[in-house]
């Protein structure tokens, strides 16, 4: 009897033995194997391929042979449109970060990462350019840097940027000019107040100017991320929107850009100067810092500043942005790799004219394509200085554009809240079309607002 009491508890020893076992084999599968061959692999999360990350990350990993790099994007649906694939990033983003399957690095042009720094998924960077004795502050622009700043801490890192220039236009009259060339920067406020003072009735503030926009870019002045707090009622706001409203061409909806090709054809450019006060420029920034003859159509660019009298880093481009997840096991490796593409001279895609956050690499390609703007047949055209002023021309540009890049800078980084916000868009189109008041938009960014900042 005893012997078979044995035999039997030998049976159930085995047989939970083989469940244990058989356990630890289920909860093992599907992980990865650790590696034993001290080989360590960084994921990231990109949207799309324009980051050019895939050629920086075999570049990378034949220098640092104990490193891979995977590089991962999101599907997306094929019949998406632009709006539906940017939802579908930023959804695929928060569900990684909010389940602890975020990739090491994640791109965050888009992304409204103040909430994600907030609930702690994000790593700060700033330790990291602390502890680096290779990162030396002196070769970078730290002012841009400081412009992504949260909260005491670093949790977006900038591998790029642009500013927004703006040019007076030359025919409305000679006053409007005298006192547009006592700014070194602008902002539209003063914009704003240039155009009540002297503008004839036939002309609109500049190309693409709307309240939807300008809200956008100017968001920080009604929002306080820091603080989880907005103000949308008060009179500052309303007279924003109802002057930016006058101030705004009727012939185009807000939500679509009316586009002109001015910054190539003297033509185009002509034709803008019979509409608007003022040019925005879009693209080939540089042709805009080369010194330029006085008979242009738009003359003295200088750069578009926030609220609060800093250089604004434009939302038009968007920067191209890096975060860290907090649950990386890599954090020290993927700050090498993200130091490895702010050193990176070219870039597959840096935006139009991107200034790069490296000083040195600033200079040497936005010199190269002052060099290449040069080689344009039509510079005289164009109101460019003739070809044997081309040497200076060339160095007073760069000096121009480093100047312009080392000033304190802002970026407006809660205005992704709404770019992509249908029902954002459509409020500002019953105001454009008379169907609600200001004070209406107003009652309605305070709550839709107050809402997101709760999320």
């Amino acid at each position: 009897m005893i012997i078979k009491m044995k035999k039997n508890m030998f049976y159930i020893l085995l047989i939970v033995c083989l469940l244990v076992a058989l356990l630890f084999c289920i909860a093992g599968c599907g992980k990865e194997p650790e590696q034993d061959d001290g080989l360590i692999t960084l994921t990231i999360t990109a949207f799309e391929d324009y980051y050019g990350l895939d050629l920086y990350a075999r570049e990378y990993e034949r220098e640092n042979p104990n490193v891979k790099v995977v590089v991962n994007q999101p599907i997306r649906a094929n019949d998406s449109g632009y709006l539906a694939a940017m939802a579908n990033y930023s959804k695929h983003l928060q569900t990684a970060l909010m389940t602890n399957t975020a990739d090491d690095i994640l791109c965050t042009d888009f992304v409204d990462y103040y909430k994600y720094a907030d609930s702690g998924l994000l790593a700060d960077i700033y330790p990291f350019l602390e502890n680096d004795p290779d990162f030396n502050e002196d070769d970078y622009f730290m002012n841009v840097i400081e412009a992504f700043k949260y909260k005491g801490g670093l949790y977006n890192f900038p591998l790029n940027f642009n500013v927004q220039l703006i040019g007076v236009n030359l025919h409305i009259n000679n006053e409007l000019v005298d006192a547009f060339k006592k700014y070194d920067k602008v902002s539209v406020w003063d914009l704003l107040d240039l155009y009540q003072k002297f503008n004839p009735s036939q002309y609109y503030l500049y190309e693409n100017f709307n309240p939807p926009r300008l809200l956008l870019a100017e968001i920080d002045s009604f929002v306080d991320r820091e603080k989880g707090a907005c103000d949308f009622i008060n009179k500052r706001f309303l007279d924003l929107l109802n002057n930016s409203h006058i101030a705004t061409a009727k012939s185009y909806d807000w939500r679509f850009e009316e586009y002109y090709d001015a910054w190539f054809s003297l033509e185009a450019e002509t034709e803008l100067s019979k509409k608007y006060m003022f040019q925005r420029v879009g693209k080939d920034s540089f042709q805009y810092i080369i010194p330029q003859k006085e008979d242009k159509n738009f003359t003295h660019f200088i750069p578009l500043a926030s609220d609060d009298g800093k250089v604004m880093i434009s939302t038009v481009f968007a920067p191209t942005q890096i975060a860290v997840s907090m649950g990386s096991k890599h954090k020290e490796a993927a700050w090498g790799f993200i130091k490895y593409l702010i050193q990176a001279r070219e870039s597959a895609y840096h935006g139009i004219n991107s200034m790069r956050i490296n000083k040195s690499a600033t200079e040497e390609v936005f010199a190269k394509d002052i060099q290449m703007f040069f080689n344009q047949p039509n510079l005289s055209e164009l109101g460019i200085m003739f070809a044997e002023d081309k040497e200076n021309s060339l160095k007073a540009g760069v000096e121009k554009i480093m100047k312009i890049n080392s000033m304190p800078m802002h970026y407006a980084g809660s205005w992704v809240m709404y770019h992509y916000d249908n029902e954002f868009w459509d409020i500002f189109d019953q105001y454009r079309l008379g169907f609600m008041t200001a004070e209406q938009v107003a009652s309605w960014l305070q709550n839709r607002t107050e809402l997101r900042l709760k999320e």
